[in-house]
């Protein structure tokens, strides 16, 4: 489950708001980017939720990251700057990282180079277990249902033994 999966996430995933100086009313049409407003409030508020979901996991975690983007543990995500430091050992079990790589490629980051690594090691310094997994037979699948005809998706040979 990820956070846009929730009720939470669902009911504001897609809102936006924030307030003017000399103002009432909210503007739900435009606001400062979260990078420019350190108390963006879309921004401050997802943030908060984030820390408060990332407090609540417990047993085994898993965070699937997209190997064919470059920096895929982005210091700028949710992930890296609030909820791998708000998770707790005590109630995580085991984090199991996937990495995904588009069927179409490229292939940038693994679970042994790229941004990734430094996931690892924040983990390993937090005390979590860990599994890493590159390109999981079930996340090609999933790829597969959109991409039928890749040849990644072939699961038989041309002379049709199974």
């Amino acid at each position: 489950m990820t956070l846009d999966d929730t009720f939470v996430g669902y009911l504001f995933n897609t809102l936006t708001w924030c307030g003017e100086k000399n103002k009432r009313e909210l503007n739900y049409n435009s606001c400062p980017d979260w990078s420019t407003c350190e108390n963006q409030p879309v921004a401050s508020f997802w943030k908060k939720a984030s820390e408060y979901f990332a407090e609540s996991a417990c047993g085994d975690v898993t965070v699937m990251l997209n190997g064919s983007i470059y920096n895929a543990f982005s210091n700028t995500s949710m992930l890296r700057r609030v909820e791998v430091q708000h998770l707790d050992p005590r109630k995580v079990n085991q984090v199991d990282i996937m990495v995904i790589n588009s069927l179409r490629g490229p292939i940038r980051e693994s679970c042994n180079s790229g941004s990734i690594v430094e996931l690892i090691q924040i983990l390993q310094h937090q005390g979590f277990r860990w599994t890493c997994t590159d390109n999981d037979k079930s996340l090609i699948i999933l790829q597969c249902v959109r991409d039928p005809n890749h040849p990644s998706c072939k699961i038989c040979n041309n002379s049709m033994h199974c």
